[in-house]
């Protein structure tokens, strides 16, 4: 049988939007959920921004802003008070658009500071601060309540593509150029804490960047290896996860496009991460805590993705823009609930792990036969949620040794016969099956009732 990883890349299916949304006449750059997660907000190089009824499946009338200049970021807060749009000329040196909305009020505020295009914006989770990046290589904090700049500028090496605030708020993360230079800000002193990667001056890439592990790492798709003959096409097509103290790299990448990636989302409990490659067609939902690609869609022409505030919804933005065809469209699809709970089961696998050794520690130096063979069921039972899990063979394996330092050496002689590991470690979802483990469960009432040395299958 393959492996898990091999076995889940193979996967690949269409994904069929529940909901369509379209009416913006030119590429959609940015997306971003109300809180409540029945609106959503567009933001075009058309120079609007729209607001979208995903009940209805159609434009909120009169919520449309027409801008300016292009729109290339648009931002709710997350208590749904604040709008925010950033944008600019691409082809005026010198433009800058950046306006906030109060939702309830209406009144739109002008932040002027910027002197150049503004490619991406962060509203802080206590919806009080404002990051925004620029081309011309600076990221700026503002406060909301008052539309003053608070700090910044803060000089980076290339134009800024992405910026993302810390959990806490008080870092906030950078990332510049095609995914090749990353620095992390302290947002209070507005010195640079660390900086990895280089300035290639190939172009900007908006992929999203996000905190994970209580502000302690970054999630970012990034290229280590970019030479001047590099392909722009052609990176960056790995996810890794940067220590956010040293940018150090912390385990294994997200490895499995084989082209540049252009959209990542995380869900909200950190556990399901999506991307997105627009060059290899195919947007890939990744168990974080694993690494391992849960499955695989066919996507042609995906730029953004997005996921709604309760991560059953994965949005995503189709762009095409040529001589023969102009398509810009918004489609919204049910994550597949298989994929979701494989993700979360593992997120819990940790704790799991220490509750089992725990408990099988004291089972072992406290129970009576009987008491041991209960206790055993139980650890049978917390076994089963990490089935999926990658080193789930390896996890029973050790419970069973443990089981076996104590007295009560007729037990694991049981589950290595019963249970069969090495068929177990290649079909784990057997040992959950009703059969198998009312099977079992007689098997041990068997044992406790003193008949040491029953005839097993």
């Amino acid at each position: 049988m393959a492996p898990a990883s091999t076995k889940a890349a193979a996967m690949k299916w269409i994904l069929e939007p529940v909901t369509t949304l379209e009416g913006h006449g030119r590429l959609i750059t940015s997306l971003s959920y109300f809180p409540d997660g029945m609106r959503m907000i567009s933001g075009s190089v058309d120079k609007t921004t729209r607001q979208w009824d995903l009940k209805a499946g159609k434009e909120i009338e009169g919520a449309r802003d027409v801008c300016e200049q292009e729109v290339f970021a648009v931002a709710v807060s997350q208590d749904g008070r604040w709008v925010v749009t950033g944008g600019g000329s691409l082809n005026t040196v010198g433009s800058g658009e950046l306006k906030a909305c109060e939702v309830e009020t209406g009144i739109i505020k002008t932040l002027k500071g910027h002197s150049d295009m503004i490619n991406c914006i962060d509203i802080s989770a206590d919806s009080t601060l404002l990051a925004t990046g620029s081309v011309n290589e600076t990221t700026q904090i503002w406060n909301l309540e008052t539309g003053k700049l608070l700090a910044g500028s803060f000089k980076s090496i290339g134009p800024v593509g992405t910026v993302r605030f810390s959990p806490d708020s008080k870092k906030v993360a950078v990332e510049l150029d095609r995914g090749t230079c990353l620095d992390v800000w302290d947002v209070q002193s507005q010195k640079l804490d660390v900086r990895i990667g280089k300035h290639t001056g190939r172009g900007i890439a908006r992929t999203p960047i996000f905190w994970t592990n209580k502000n302690k790492t970054i999630i970012a798709a990034f290229e280590f290896n970019f030479t001047a003959d590099s392909d722009l096409n052609d990176f960056p097509k790995t996810i890794y996860e940067f220590d956010a103290i040293t940018l150090d790299t912390v385990g294994a990448p997200f490895e499995g496009h084989t082209n540049t990636i252009v959209g990542l989302a995380l869900s909200v409990d950190g556990a399901l991460l999506a991307s997105a490659s627009y060059h290899d067609e195919t947007i890939k939902l990744w168990a974080f805590e694993s690494r391992q690609v849960l499955a695989s869609f066919d996507v042609q022409n995906v730029i953004r993705l997005i996921f709604s505030p309760d991560s059953r919804q994965l949005g995503y933005v189709i762009n095409t823009e040529d001589d023969w065809d102009h398509v810009h469209k918004i489609c919204i699809c049910d994550t597949p609930p298989n994929v979701l709970a494989q993700a979360r089961v593992r997120i819990s696998c940790t704790h799991l792990l220490f509750v089992i050794i725990i408990l099988t520690d004291y089972c072992t130096q406290n129970f009576n036969s009987q008491g041991y063979t209960k206790c055993a069921h139980l650890i049978l039972l917390l076994i089963i949620p990490l089935s999926t899990h990658p080193y789930h063979c390896s996890l029973m394996q050790l419970v069973v040794l443990l089981l076996g330092t104590a007295d009560h050496q007729y037990l694991p002689y049981l589950f290595r016969r019963d249970l069969r590991l090495q068929e177990i470690c290649h079909n784990p979802l057997s040992l959950a099956s009703a059969n198998s483990f009312t099977s079992l469960l007689a098997l041990m009432q068997y044992v406790t009732v003193g008949k040491m040395n029953p005839v097993i299958p």
